[in-house]
């Protein structure tokens, strides 16, 4: 009896510790790294890393690096730092530094109880307490009305029509069976979901086609 009682007890605690380690896998995305080109020449990177703190907030850390050259000329570069820290589902903070082939441009925001409140190189907005930032890897929001440009600091206007399941290829070739959203009116782009996770994007920039492809 004893026996039974041990290999009942042991059998509840390696499903309690499965069902913490999925939830808790599930709570946090993984890290993503895309190789962006353009005109399938190589442009720069992409990453998005993110880090669950000890009081469940989610702090979402995003680089872009974009740069064309023409021998030792650099023609183009384009630099964007994100930190997003995430509260309950919702954006909390926000804080982002963008040089855009020279121009910079800068967000610090923060939600209150009744708004969120940021302060950019224009000066201080009060926005919508559901906003959500252009960083576009949370799935479970593509449908907000809310759309923040986490460059110039303004809200956007975007139309998201999901256009259905197609196959696409990583940057190794892989194929993967992904979701696909198409954006239009105040930004123009494709987005691509497996698992609710963002596995690509596309988008014509200044005449050129751009292409982040999964690493």
């Amino acid at each position: 009896m004893r026996l039974i009682k041990n290999l009942f007890l042991f059998k509840t605690f390696l499903i309690l510790l499965f069902f913490s380690v999925g939830t808790k896998s599930a709570d946090l995305s993984q890290n993503i790294d895309f190789f962006v080109s353009r005109n399938g020449k190589e442009f720069g990177f992409h990453k998005i890393v993110f880090n669950k703190k000890n009081n469940n907030d989610l702090i979402v850390k995003i680089k872009i690096e974009l740069e064309v050259k023409l021998g030792f000329v650099k023609l183009f570069s384009y630099k964007h730092s994100n930190t997003e820290t995430w509260r309950n589902g919702k954006l909390f903070k926000i804080n982002t530094v963008t040089n855009d082939n020279g121009k910079n441009f800068f967000i610090n925001g923060k939600s209150t109880k009744e708004s969120f409140i940021i302060n950019t190189q224009d000066g201080t907005k009060v926005l919508p307490l559901d906003v959500i930032p252009t960083s576009y890897w949370n799935f479970s929001n593509i449908k907000n009305k809310n759309w923040l440009d986490t460059q110039r600091g303004i809200l956007v206007d975007l139309k998201i029509d999901y256009y259905g399941s197609e196959s696409i290829e990583d940057f190794y070739g892989k194929k993967i069976l992904a979701e696909r959203y198409d954006i239009s009116n105040d930004l123009n782009l494709s987005l691509w979901y497996h698992d609710n996770s963002l596995v690509k994007i596309a988008f014509v920039a200044r005449g050129s086609k751009i292409d982040y492809l999964m690493r």
